[in-house]
């Protein structure tokens, strides 16, 4: 079985005996992933916050990149459940095929408001290398992450990571505005910056909403600084919670 796939089989397991979810009295905003009815989850980077006990968010990628004029594609996967109030655990892998790594992250915030529409979080990480060999090791990060949510016009949620053994830091930020119940125009910067380089890039993108429960994205990632994996990336999201 791929390494990457086992990484799945210890979050179904804990998200079966999650409780079923548990909702504050209403405040206007519903309950769909911690956000409110007028928002889409992001367009890939995490979520500021958890998800309430017993929801599950998850997005599917397939995107296709171009640099020096040669174009390569991949899909990656990111799961992001609710256990219990306050915590919350992520699954991800940017590249099913190219990615060195996936990630398992346990995220708790410890002050929110009741609707987790406001709040701050810290989580430790996993990084699990498979470097595409046979060959697994295991990396410790830890980090910070955060959502604010300003009335019915704009989310933001953004989050940073620390590796102290390679000694970098990734970043990772989120605006998803709102314009109709279906259409969400959004805005995504993530990057890395290490002794030796920085990166940063820009996504600017917009979720359509299918249904009550998915969503489709579509979206273009550029970099902006001289330090680059790729020119342009074309991007496409799946996006389906219960």
């Amino acid at each position: 079985m791929n390494a990457k796939a086992l990484l799945f089989i210890p979050c179904i397991a804990l998200i079966s005996f999650s409780p079923a979810p548990v909702y504050a009295a209403d405040t206007g905003m519903s309950d769909m992933g911690g956000m409110g009815e007028m928002f889409a989850h992001p367009f890939w980077s995490h979520m500021g916050v958890p998800d309430k006990p017993g929801e599950v968010d998850m997005r599917l990628l397939g995107y296709r990149s171009r640099l020096d004029g040669m174009a390569s594609g991949d899909f990656g996967l990111h799961l992001e459940a609710g256990l219990l109030p306050g915590l919350g655990i992520h699954l991800r892998a940017d590249g099913i095929y190219n990615s060195p790594d996936s990630e398992i992250m346990v995220m708790y915030s410890f002050l929110h408001d009741s609707d987790m529409n406001n709040g701050i979080s810290v989580f430790g990480e996993a990084e699990i290398l498979t470097g595409g060999g046979n060959d697994v090791t295991t990396q410790g990060v830890f980090g910070v992450g955060g959502r604010l949510t300003a009335g019915k016009v704009v989310v933001w949620d953004g989050d940073v990571h620390y590796n102290p053994k390679e000694e970098m830091a990734e970043y990772e930020s989120s605006f998803v505005f709102y314009m109709s119940s279906k259409i969400y125009p959004l805005v995504e910067a993530s990057g890395h910056s290490a002794m030796d380089m920085a990166t940063l890039n820009v996504l600017p993108g917009i979720k359509f909403m299918i249904n009550d429960s998915s969503a489709l994205g579509l979206g273009v990632r550029i970099p902006v600084l001289d330090d680059k994996e790729y020119d342009s990336r074309a991007e496409l999201t799946y996006d389906f919670w219960f």
